[in-house]
């Protein structure tokens, strides 16, 4: 009688995972929030952020997050494209970055575009994400848009998974958007992503730069009075705690800040009505809003609310405008204002 011969005893416990290596698992983050970095991506996701300056904005970051968000639904890279030296890329979820050949602030629109278009040739995105802004993402979004001959949904609300909402109707209505290309978000259409997660690595797609048609001369000075307070970058307020109306408009335009004001300084005639900042005049959102005598009233602190950087100075320490500040001076602004203007000369 022949015998055969015995076969292997399984072993439940290795093929679970338990033991070994007969099961392999993608690794995931145990917390869905935090970033995933694919090592090698079958698919893409674009990422271009304005980074002004060399500096991500707000807005930029919760655009950084959208693109993510949606490379996770699809098993994707982020890769993001940024002018040279930007800081505050490393762990926010991105696998790769590119380098366009052109500083932010510099007008180069022609290269711009050449080389985004060169990457989306190579990679092929199953998405490209820009903050909406006026004169950064959306504005080159738009363009992007009409090179590629690709599906552009705009103000861009919310990114749950591949659903994609937009606002609609002077943001008093929504939509769900299907099979856009180029996503342009609005500020806070996603949480921002923590600083943890591995390091970005460095993506250089074969470039030859295009000859711009258009030569930049740099920037003009600003006109602070006619500078419109919803587009300023930097916004220099004053209240009924200004008495030195000259060193305040002076100051303005050594800074080229836009001027606003309270409605007290406004009724006063101080300042323009169209300057008014708060529930009641303008709202504003610029990078660095810097107060003098203002008390801050709720409708004044209402309408600087989404304002990354407060600098307020005021005499009363329990001011409201103080506790609303990011950098507070307890002092005279009659005092700093001549100080603040002497030394912005001094870097001019």
């Amino acid at each position: 009688m022949t015998m055969k011969p015995a076969l292997p005893r399984r072993n439940p416990r290795e093929e679970r995972g338990h033991s070994g290596n007969r099961i392999t698992r993608r690794p995931l983050a145990e917390d869905p929030s935090s970033p995933t970095s694919a090592t090698e991506p079958t698919s893409w996701v674009l990422a271009i952020p304005d980074a002004l300056d060399a500096a991500l904005s707000s807005h930029d970051e919760d655009m950084l997050a959208c693109a993510r968000i949606l490379a996770d639904t699809v098993d994707a890279g982020v890769v993001v494209i940024v002018p040279p030296r930007v800081q505050g890329l490393n762990g926010r979820g991105i696998d790769r970055i590119a380098t366009v050949p052109v500083h932010g602030n510099t007008y180069a629109n022609d290269t711009r575009v050449a080389f985004i278009t060169e990457v989306m040739d190579e990679l092929r995105p199953r998405w490209s994400v820009l903050p909406d802004t006026i004169h950064g993402g959306g504005d080159l979004g738009r363009q992007l848009a009409v090179v590629r001959k690709a599906k552009i949904a705009t103000a861009v609300k919310t990114v749950k998974g591949q659903q994609i909402i937009r606002s609609s109707a002077n943001r008093t209505r929504e939509q769900s958007v299907e099979d856009a290309d180029i996503l342009l978000v609005l500020p806070e259409s996603a949480k921002a992503i923590p600083h943890r997660g591995p390091d970005p690595r460095a993506f250089s797609p074969v470039f030859h730069c295009p000859r711009e048609r258009v030569r930049d001369f740099g920037f003009l000075p600003n006109d602070p009075e006619t500078t419109p307070l919803a587009e300023a970058d930097l916004i220099i307020s004053a209240g009924i705690g200004v008495t030195n109306w000259e060193d305040f408009y002076a100051l303005a335009k050594t800074l080229g800040a836009a001027i606003g004001a309270t409605r007290p300084a406004c009724d006063a005639g101080f300042v323009p009505r169209s300057r008014q900042v708060g529930a009641s005049g303008t709202i504003v959102d610029p990078r660095v809003y810097l107060a003098f005598g203002i008390s801050g009233s709720p409708q004044h602190l209402q309408g600087i609310s989404s304002c990354p950087n407060v600098i307020a100075v005021n005499t009363d320490l329990h001011a409201a405008i103080i506790k609303r500040a990011n950098l507070a001076i307890i002092a005279d602004a009659q005092e700093v204002m001549p100080a603040l203007r002497a030394r912005a000369a001094q870097r001019t």
